[in-house]
């Protein structure tokens, strides 16, 4: 089971360089065998990076979650464990929704596929691995 961090989910849906052959073998792994996950905290971070202008996505955004969902990417819920968990993770980053993500990571089992340096660096329970490899 793997999960995206939101810049990973956006990577490869553009089929950016920026993810490694290693890290599209893990996915296309992961899509095949039903274990490609994706928080539903990452569509809002997408919105907002959208609104900002830092992301450009060609379609509408609910039709692009479909179609990710379509093709058979898992999207898992925000609930009450995970804010829990999320608040607990010291050290490992301050942004609210990669906690989010790492928190579902580890309560889900998954490896969190990220090109984060300080989630990478992170030393607590979350598995973790470079997108860039």
């Amino acid at each position: 089971m793997i999960i995206l961090d939101t810049h990973v989910l956006i990577w490869m849906t553009q089929d950016s360089d920026q993810i490694g052959q290693k890290t599209r073998d893990l996915i296309d792994a992961a899509l095949a065998n039903d274990e490609l996950l994706v928080s539903a905290i990452s569509f809002w971070e997408i919105v907002m990076f959208k609104h900002r202008k830092q992301v450009e996505i060609a379609m509408p955004l609910s039709a692009w979650r479909n179609s990710l969902l379509k093709a058979g990417v898992r999207e898992i819920p925000i609930c009450g464990e995970v804010g829990l968990l999320a608040v607990d993770l010291n050290g490992i980053t301050p942004d609210p929704a990669d906690r989010m993500i790492a928190a579902s990571a580890i309560l889900q089992s998954a490896t969190m596929v990220t090109a984060d340096d300080d989630i990478l660096a992170w030393t607590g329970k979350l598995k973790s691995h470079d997108a860039r490899l």
